[in-house]
């Protein structure tokens, strides 16, 4: 389940003076922008899907669009030396094996949060 990260190096106040909130699982994490009145000003998304090859997806809203994605680990196999730091692959563009799987997993992972964000980012994530 998707529970809250509550510390003081996580909590950050970025220009515009928005509120960044974290929860995390297993499977993935949730990152939300809040400002003074706790509204969600923007959100991104990453969690695991698939079987034997799990990926990692990604689903951002910036307050105006959605954009979705996935994260492409660089690294590569015959030089373990070489190892490139991840690279997120993001696109207006419906990607709709992603969006269903990213509403799925708020479905499975989500019972912990408030019940007004919860419902908010599936609907973001869905549209």
């Amino acid at each position: 389940m998707l529970d809250e990260v509550r510390s003081d190096s996580v909590v950050q106040a970025p220009p515009g003076g928005l509120r960044k909130s974290w929860f995390h699982s297993a499977e993935g994490d949730l990152y939300v922008w809040l400002n003074g009145q706790n509204d969600v000003r923007s959100f991104q998304l990453s969690f695991f899907a698939g079987g034997e090859e799990r990926t990692e997806c990604w689903v951002e809203w910036d307050g105006r669009q959605r954009r979705v994605g996935t994260v492409d680990s660089r690294e590569v196999d015959s030089r373990p030396h070489d190892i490139r730091s991840p690279m997120v692959e993001l696109s207006e563009a419906p990607r709709k094996r992603i969006i269903e799987q990213a509403a799925e997993f708020l479905d499975r992972e989500g019972g912990n949060l408030p019940e007004g964000l919860r419902t908010f980012v599936r609907k973001k994530v869905a549209a």
